[in-house]
């Protein structure tokens, strides 16, 4: 099907894709009407859903891009790996989209704004989006109006990103338990905030990945974060914050980069607004060939209000023995004070001498080969 003009389909119809391709070259309009996408391709322009129904299959694998807009709009159904859809606030209309059953995202689901249109999504408690793919937040055009995310996740090795200078995205569902077994990325200039009532938990599990440079929000009451993974500050280097609580697990990692001297911007810096309860490993590399000396010191981690004894951080990382780091480059004496965790006096890893003896006859013959 090629849609050159503009095709307005009347209110209530129904579309389906089962196959073939559908090549929007000008606009394709649906209002309160049911779009079933189970196969085939969509090109062109992005078919627009208004008050609509975005339905598929089971084993639906459709290729293309969707936008849903207007309040009403629901999603049915699992997303296929090549489907990207967009829940679109535009000017002077809000997007609220739901789905009333758990369903996985295996492409790309994206709350957007364009013009200054607020966008949701929300699913039932006891309900839950897997993620395999991505769940992107972003602001296309415009001042930044709210997005709010209502609905238990699980994100299953998928990625979940808040790109920056978004304000505060709100997880707003109630008794929520969001996992993340994935890449979670929250990037400056926003804050992820898990709000909602009830208990809600929100646990970054062994092989999940958190950070960036902007700011994961856990204080309310009763929400409960735990970290069984990777927390990892900065897009090389940065500064990652956490406001709430941050107890770690066994098998939880910090990794911080260094390429130079100042915090934040060539040295990666934890900042938490709350308790600190450490445990798992610390884990420093150096970049862009950066080799500190002894006298250099770097705060990596740093607590602001906490209550625990003695000042907010409890506990070391258990491969710290005796305050000494050793990581490939070299080793690190690590100081824990009452508020932060330092790195200092940098002692670079020496060659084992076999190592310097195979470099020096490798040279050697390297020589007498050019005489």
């Amino acid at each position: 099907v090629a849609a050159t003009g503009g095709v307005l389909l009347p209110n209530g119809q129904t579309f389906t894709q089962g196959g073939g391709t559908l090549n929007n070259l000008g606009s394709f309009r649906m209002s309160s009407g049911t779009f079933i996408f189970n196969g085939g391709t969509i090109t062109g322009n992005d078919p627009v859903l208004s008050s609509s129904a975005l339905q598929h299959s089971n084993g639906a694998n459709g290729t293309g891009r969707v936008s849903l807009i207007g309040s009403g709009t629901t999603i049915a159904g699992n997303i296929a790996p090549a489907e990207v859809v967009t829940i679109l606030g535009t000017s002077g209309l809000n997007t609220a989209a739901s789905a009333a059953a758990s369903f996985t995202n295996a492409g790309k689901l994206i709350l957007d704004s364009n013009a200054n249109g607020a966008s949701a999504f929300s699913m039932p408690e006891g309900t839950t989006l897997t993620n395999t793919g991505q769940l992107r937040f972003k602001n296309t055009a415009g001042t930044n109006p709210s997005r709010v995310f209502a609905s238990s996740l699980t994100n299953s090795g998928g990625d979940v990103l808040a790109d920056g200078s978004l304000g505060t995205v709100l997880f707003n569902q109630n008794n929520a338990v969001i996992l993340n077994a994935g890449s979670f990325i929250v990037q400056a200039g926003t804050t992820l905030q898990v709000a909602g009532a009830g208990a809600r938990t929100f646990t970054n599990q062994p092989t999940g990945l958190l950070g960036g440079d902007g700011t994961l929000d856990v204080s309310l009451a009763s929400v409960t974060f735990l970290n069984q993974g990777v927390i990892s500050p900065g897009q090389s280097p940065g500064i990652f914050t956490i406001l709430g609580n941050l107890p770690d697990a066994p098998t939880a990692s910090l990794k911080i980069e260094l390429a130079g001297l100042t915090q934040g911007l060539s040295y990666d810096l934890l900042s938490v607004r709350g308790n600190v309860t450490l445990d798992g490993t610390l884990d420093v590399s150096l970049l862009s060939g950066f080799m500190p000396s002894a006298a250099d010191t770097f705060t990596v981690l740093a607590t602001f209000g906490g209550t625990v004894a003695p000042n907010g951080i409890a506990g070391t990382f258990s491969n710290t023995p005796g305050g000494v780091l050793t990581s490939p480059a070299g080793t690190f004496d690590v100081t824990y004070n009452t508020t932060s965790v330092v790195l200092s006096n940098f002692s670079p890893t020496v060659p084992e001498p076999s190592f310097l003896a195979v470099s020096v006859v490798a040279a050697t013959l390297v020589g007498r080969r050019r005489r």
